[in-house]
């Protein structure tokens, strides 16, 4: 069967915005490398993420996206000391208020995130603390 092109989207949920729409171009995989296109912008409860992934149904499409991304967000907690919840994109945002103080996040740092993310997730050393931070 094929694998099929999806957009999944989550919303995190932090004192956290962007200056702008982002587009970013991330890579996945270690020996059959490929590339995930990321859309990242404001929302009320924090940030917006479209992730796309290669897969032959929606199920492992959701679960490829949710790995990759909560690596990420995990690693971005770190960096910017707060918390940060993840969401499917669906849940529990109606019902939630604004926050009032939001962390403006640059590119860079969502992108060093990205990088480091996948550091840990290659070195045998460093998984042990990606897996600590989820």
């Amino acid at each position: 069967m094929p694998r099929l092109i999806w957009e999944v989207k989550f919303e995190v949920d932090g004192h956290i915005k962007v200056k702008s729409r982002m587009s970013l171009r991330q890579a996945k995989g270690f020996l059959d490398q490929f590339y995930s296109d990321i859309v990242i912008q404001n929302s009320r409860l924090g940030i917006t993420v479209s992730v796309t992934a290669y897969a032959t149904n929606a199920v492992i499409a959701y679960k490829v996206a949710l790995y990759f991304l909560s690596n990420m967000v995990d690693v971005l907690c770190c960096e910017l000391d707060l918390p940060l919840f993840l969401y499917y994109y669906d849940v529990n945002a109606r019902n939630k208020k604004d926050y009032t103080i939001k962390r403006i996040v640059e590119q860079e740092q969502i992108e060093r995130c990205f990088y480091k993310s996948r550091d840990y997730q290659q070195s045998a050393d460093l998984q042990p603390l990606l897996k600590s931070m989820s």
